[in-house]
């Protein structure tokens, strides 16, 4: 029996413009996957991300302008289709 090839395909456009809190995910502009937010600074419009693929690397103060919410469901359902 052959392995199958799966290809998903996730609507983005339904993103979010808004400020996340601690513990969500979000995308970030130009860059792929999922990133969890560790820490926001409000005063500097900045947040610390981890990558929630790969070696879980952390980037320190992006600017708020370079992050898009997306909805739990979106995200449970990347979730979920990774863990499978």
């Amino acid at each position: 029996m052959e392995s199958g090839v799966v290809t998903v395909f996730i609507k983005s456009d339904r993103d979010v413009k808004k400020l996340p809190g601690i513990g969500d995910i979000v995308r970030q502009t130009g860059r792929r996957g999922l990133f969890e937010v560790l820490h926001i600074d409000e005063q500097r419009g900045t947040v610390d991300l981890r990558q929630r693929t790969g070696l879980g690397e952390v980037e320190h103060n992006v600017p708020f302008t370079h992050i898009y919410a997306i909805s739990s469901r979106t995200a449970q359902a990347i979730h979920e289709f990774l863990v499978s």
